[in-house]
């Protein structure tokens, strides 16, 4: 599985000589650009809208670089397309609901462009109010968590959903420079198919990385396949124990090839600093959820009886109390690691696992890649392209337990404790993450 082996591919430049003039009356829907393998791919009508005709061409780099100046200025020209002609789209949006204003009111068009907004509140063409501020806030607003249905209207829903796509096309870009000069695996690793969970129901597969808004992602799976009428209310043993999702590694090869090919594949990654210090603050720094939480205990143990001096009996039988620096000092043992997450859980030592090995961007072609970062943009968006905005919403980002979020404060203090060299060595540790996904060098790890 992945990609064919043995295909020679044109170089640099060279490879836009084959790529396919769409023509002129093409509607917007149906160009888009997306990544993925060891090559930089340009797709028409890409799986990106949901649609299954493609028509693409590829190249790989050089050894030495990935893109030359030649390729760079191709980029940046197809970003400009991109939004050009979402720009245009737009445009053409709002005269046609300018005419529609305009039939309703029985006012001509010209009159009609005018009659939007005046000190925030929408008049007729006399200066009257026709509804207040407020009301109009309460209208068109986005409000964090909520679905779309409640919060934009199709002229703003444009405008969001370009944000959202634009933002994306550059995560593709990033994830396709990054796989550019990597090696891609015939078959996905056992690892990643753990981690990807697939709901018929809706065609969907979605690659879950601990720490990275997975547990409200998995409340939406269980809305979707019926084993819940809401996300609300959820507990975590109902999500993580007690619910019943398909996974990817359990469907036969044959199954696992054209669900590949066929559904709409996704992925939330979050900053790799943050997450490992939320991983700490919430399995090992809450004593009260540590003691509740059985499944990391061998892990807590482990880390106290290793790099805790002068220990007490209790310490050493519990392994109640790691500290951040008990903590970073077990990432940065190869060796004492080995010895507690051989054989472990693979749904335990991955929350402090580099998320390039758990999702494979590399062998799996997403179709969207969220941050955490943004996930309350980013769930609205992916919920209304799934046509699902009705049933379901995602609980604001707010509403997780306070050890699942960081602040600057807290980072610089805790990171603080850490020598410079533990520090440097913890961010060569998820190099991959910070080129694969985006993120720069946190300030706090110089």
């Amino acid at each position: 599985m992945g990609r064919q082996k043995g295909q020679r591919q044109p170089q640099g430049m060279d490879a836009y000589k084959d790529v396919k003039e769409e023509p002129e009356d093409m509607s917007y829907e149906e160009d888009s650009s997306y990544f993925y393998g060891s090559s930089y791919s340009v797709s028409i009508s890409s799986s990106f809208y949901g649609n299954n005709s493609k028509i693409h061409t590829s190249f790989s780099s050089s050894s030495d670089s990935y893109l030359n100046e030649g390729d760079a200025k191709f980029l940046e020209g197809l970003k400009l397309k991109y939004k050009l002609k979402r720009q245009a789209k737009i445009k053409r949006k709002k005269e046609e609901r300018v005419k529609k204003l305009g039939d309703v009111r029985k006012m001509d068009a010209p009159k009609a462009a005018n009659v939007r907004l005046r000190n925030g509140n929408v008049i007729d063409e006399e200066g009257n109010v026709i509804k207040t501020v407020e009301q109009h806030k309460q209208k068109y607003k986005v409000r964090k968590g909520r679905s779309v249905d409640d919060g934009i209207d199709a002229i703003e829903w444009e405008d969001f959903s370009e944000k959202v796509e634009l933002r994306q096309l550059d995560r593709q870009t990033r994830v396709g420079t990054y796989c550019a000069n990597r090696q891609s695996s015939d078959e996905i690793s056992d690892y990643t198919k753990k981690h990807i969970l697939v709901i018929p129901e809706y065609q969907l597969m979605f690659c879950f990385v601990p720490k990275a808004g997975c547990s409200n992602w998995k409340r939406i799976m269980m809305v979707l396949t019926g084993q819940s009428e809401s996300v609300d209310g959820l507990t975590s043993d109902e999500v993580h124990v007690n619910a019943k999702f398909q996974f990817f590694s359990a469907l036969p090869l044959a199954q696992q090839q054209e669900v590949l090919e066929t559904y709409y594949k996704f992925a939330f990654v979050r900053e790799p600093m943050e997450r490992l210090l939320s991983v700490y603050r919430n399995k090992f720094g809450d004593k009260v959820y540590y003691r509740k939480n059985k499944s990391f205990h061998s892990f807590g143990k482990g880390i106290i009886q290793n790099f805790r001096q002068n220990a007490t009996k209790h310490q050493r039988i519990s392994g109640e109390g790691v500290t951040w620096s008990e903590f970073s000092k077990y990432l940065l043992s190869p060796q004492v690691r080995k010895r507690y997450e051989s054989g472990s859980d693979v749904h335990r030592k991955d929350h402090w696992d580099v998320q390039t090995s758990i999702c494979s961007p590399c062998d799996v072609n997403y179709d969207f890649i969220g941050h955490l970062e943004t996930i309350d943009e980013d769930a609205i968006y992916l919920l209304r392209h799934w046509g699902v905005q009705e049933k379901v919403k995602y609980l604001p980002s707010d509403t997780s337990r306070p050890t699942n979020s960081t602040d600057q404060t807290i980072l610089n203090r805790n990171f603080g404790l850490l020598t410079t060299q533990q520090r440097e060595r913890l961010y060569n540790m998820f190099t991959e993450d910070y080129a694969a996904f985006g993120y720069e060098k946190p300030s706090f790890m110089s």
